[in-house]
Parts: structure tokens; C-alpha cells; sequence
């Protein structure tokens, strides 16, 4: 609100500005302040159309990463767990390119990146989300791909939590 009255009053100068000089009496320099007015209005609405963008990309963003919380729920196994993951980092950073390394690939010292995300399970990195991309592109999406790589550890712990407790249930199935 205070930015709305803000641009409100600058763009109120160039007219109080003629209203003064007439009162007073003296020149009005009309050209001069006609283009002062259309400059604001044209910066304004440059303004307004940029803010606008951002909005609707971080809305996009946003709608990438609820659809891929609820991929992640239907996946089943590890594989389609990183494919599914994989997929949304590559639509979050739009003309670039995400993928997962394994921890060992990232211990070789696979050349650098210009993002990396660890995914930790239970406290061990099991792999590095990496994403090559223009700098502008990385930092509107690195929030999310942090989010992705987080959301990505919760599944496969819960994954592995999933397969443990069946292979115990087999086991207690067998035993009886």
C-alpha cells in the first residue's frame, strides 16, 4: 500500500508542478512536463508488467512442486522416486538441465556445478542434485530445488522404512 501511494504522488509531481507554475504565473514548460508524465506512466507500467511475471512464475513454481509432492506419494521405488524428482528440478530451472549424482560419483569430483543440493537419508548423502543453468533462471528456482531434494531424502526414508517393514512382516510371516 505504501509503494501504491508512493507511485501515486510521484506520479502527481509533474501535474502539481504545472498547477504551481500557473498559479505563479510563470512558463509551463507543457512539452517538458507532458513527457515527464508519459516516462512515469510508461516505468510504471514497465513495473507492474515485471512484477507480474515474477508472480506468475513463482505461482508456476509453486504448482511444479505440489504436483511433484503428489508423484512422490504414488511412486514406487527408489527409481521412480529419483525419475520423478529429476523431472520437476528440469522444470524448475526451464532452459537448463537438473539431474541426481550418487554420493560416490560426487566424492570422484565430478566437474563443478552451478547448483548442488545434498539428499540426505538418515543423516548419509546418498546423492547431490545438481542443476546447470543461467544465473537468473538458478536464482529464481534455488528455493525450490532445495524443497525438491528435501521432499526427495523424505521419500526414500520413507521408502526404506516401507521395504524394511515388509521384509519384517515376511519375516514374522514365515516364522509363524
Amino acid at each position: 500500500a505504501v509503494r501504491l501511494v508512493l507511485l501515486a504522488v510521484v506520479a502527481l509531481v509533474p501535474v502539481a508542478v504545472l498547477a504551481l507554475q500557473s498559479a505563479l504565473g510563470d512558463p509551463l514548460y507543457l512539452p517538458e512536463t507532458i513527457a515527464a508524465m508519459i516516462l512515469i506512466a510508461v516505468l510504471s507500467t514497465l513495473r507492474s508488467t515485471v512484477v507480474t511475471h515474477e508472480a506468475l512464475q513463482a505461482a508456476e513454481r509453486e504448482s511444479t512442486l505440489s504436483g511433484y509432492a503428489g508423484e512422490l506419494l504414488r511412486a514406487d521405488g527408489e527409481e521412480a522416486l529419483y525419475a520423478v524428482a529429476e523431472r520437476s528440478a528440469n522444470d524448475l530451472v526451464g532452459g537448463g538441465r537438473a539431474r541426481f549424482r550418487s554420493a560416490s560419483q560426487a566424492s570422484v569430483g565430478e566437474a563443478g556445478h552451478d547448483f548442488s543440493a545434498p539428499v540426505e537419508v538418515q543423516g548419509e548423502t546418498v546423492a547431490d542434485l545438481v542443476a546447470d543453468a543461467s544465473a537468473l533462471e538458478l536464482h529464481r528456482a534455488r528455493d525450490s530445488l532445495m524443497t525438491v531434494a528435501a521432499q526427495l531424502a523424505l521419500a526414500l526414508e520413507r521408502e526404506r522404512l516401507l521395504v524394511s517393514e515388509r521384509e519384517a512382516a515376511n519375516a514374522l510371516s514365515e516364522q509363524n
